[in-house]
């Protein structure tokens, strides 16, 4: 399974309406989709969610030891933040989120991955865990600087793991 992150430090640059787009054209394509929303703004799990009403689940339960629809059948799956406050006060992991994406490696060929728009342990852990990243942003200086603080991260972690990610 491929995992993709879309991320940016500034809001309203289409990380949602891109990850949104990614996980249909995927589906489309015929590839079975894990869509995680890590924004605790939670707009891009309900909205797929009109299309797959029987495919949503908390995203915390990402953060669980064992997340009980790892073995599920679904060709789209997602993890929404909606409704969901225990997500916001994630600060740390001890694993479960990389294992629980391992086990779902099986069943699906391509994981979407929605941030929010902020530095911090929710955007790190999708960044760490991905395969690729993808920074949408607007033709504007305050755009060019919530890249620029997001380059600057990208650059630290791949300090920390050489072979990931790969920035697109």
């Amino acid at each position: 399974m491929k995992i993709i992150t879309v991320a940016n430090q500034k809001g309203g640059v289409g990380k949602s309406t891109l990850s949104m787009h990614l996980a249909h054209f995927a589906k489309e394509s015929e590839l079975r989709v894990l869509y995680v929303d890590l924004d605790p703004q939670g707009n891009s799990g309900p909205t797929l969610a009109k299309q797959y009403p029987e495919a949503i689940y908390p995203a915390f339960e990402l953060f669980q030891n064992s997340c009980e629809h790892s073995d599920s059948k679904a060709d789209f799956l997602i993890f929404s933040s909606r409704d969901d406050k225990r997500l916001a006060d994630l600060n740390s992991d001890d694993g479960s989120f990389k294992n629980n994406l391992a086990m779902f490696a099986k069943n699906f060929d391509i994981c979407v991955i929605d941030t929010p728009p902020t530095a911090g342990f929710l955007q790190v852990i999708a960044v760490e865990n991905s395969d690729y990243v993808i920074s949408p942003l607007e033709l504007h200086n305050w755009s060019y600087a919530g890249l620029n603080d997001f380059l600057r991260l990208v650059a630290n972690l791949k300090q920390r793991n050489e072979n990931k990610p790969v920035f697109l």
